[in-house]
């Protein structure tokens, strides 16, 4: 059994393709032949189309897993999350203009820094929307009139103090061929460069920044696809160089990441 330090060095396998006119049974079947995962877990794991970012697994048998794959047509390959976290820290954007093919951008550290806009290879539009639960605190009613209360009445007051609260954040991450990544949160972000486009929502705002990145980027893909992605069992242990708590949602900051790769091995395979 491996230890929690051991797992966040395995291997995750991406599964870019399965082979022509494969189903998930049949893909299920032959990535169970090697024991690294059971069927089960396979059948389940494997219930979205792919790309998808499967289980980790023992180092010594992703290779041959991915290899199997790739024989029989299909497409994918390993990455740990130490390759996501080699791509560096997360560069947050406060400010944005559009020049002459670049991108010169504002930094929330302070510094400016011009991105030739070519070599900007892949965006990342993602909507996080987290839920709150906060329990506020209650009378106590004494034991006596507890005992002549129903379940019913107790249960309803109980869910009366319980407040759910709502965040939405709106993200973008641009991805540049030496590996760089730069964030734009919709909260800490100017939308100057939407001139007479911009809008009155975070949301409205972000998209039509997708829209003029995309355009203005020309060998840039636009991903935008998160909300139909499931992460893979440890993503949360991904540690990216400045990572800052809350600010840094692991699930987006991990999909952002793989994605990026994804979509540079199917561009030079």
């Amino acid at each position: 059994m491996p230890t929690p330090a051991e797992l966040t060095s395995w291997p995750f396998l991406s599964i870019v393709a399965w082979p022509e006119g494969w189903d998930r049974t049949r893909v299920a079947q032959l990535l169970a032949g090697f024991g690294a995962l059971d069927l089960p877990t396979l059948n389940m794991r494997l219930g979205r189309t792919p790309p998808m970012a499967l289980d980790h697994v023992e180092p010594s048998v992703a290779p041959a897993m991915i290899a199997a794959l790739v024989d029989r047509g299909g497409d994918g390959f390993p990455f740990t999350l130490d390759d996501l976290a080699r791509l560096g820290p997360t560069m947050r954007i406060a400010d944005l203009a559009v020049g002459q093919g670049t991108l010169d951008l504002k930094l929330h550290d302070g510094l400016e820094t011009s991105v030739r806009s070519a070599t900007v290879d892949v965006i990342v539009r993602a909507q996080i929307v987290s839920t709150v639960t906060r329990i506020n605190p209650i009378r106590r009613p004494n034991s006596l009139s507890r005992a002549y209360r129903s379940f019913d009445s107790i249960k309803a007051e109980v869910e009366s103090q319980t407040t759910k609260d709502v965040h939405t954040s709106e993200l973008l991450d641009l991805h540049t061929s030496d590996g760089s990544v730069y964030r734009i949160d919709g909260h800490r972000f100017a939308y100057r460069a939407l001139g007479a486009m911009r809008g009155h929502s975070d949301k409205a705002n972000m998209d039509s920044m997708c829209e003029l990145l995309a355009h203005v980027c020309p060998d840039a893909v636009a991903d935008t696809y998160y909300e139909l992605w499931r992460p893979p069992p440890g993503h949360r242990k991904l540690r990216v160089p400045g990572m800052k708590g809350a600010r840094d949602d692991p699930a987006f900051t991990f999909y952002s990441r793989w994605a990026a790769m994804t979509y540079r091995h199917v561009m030079t395979t």
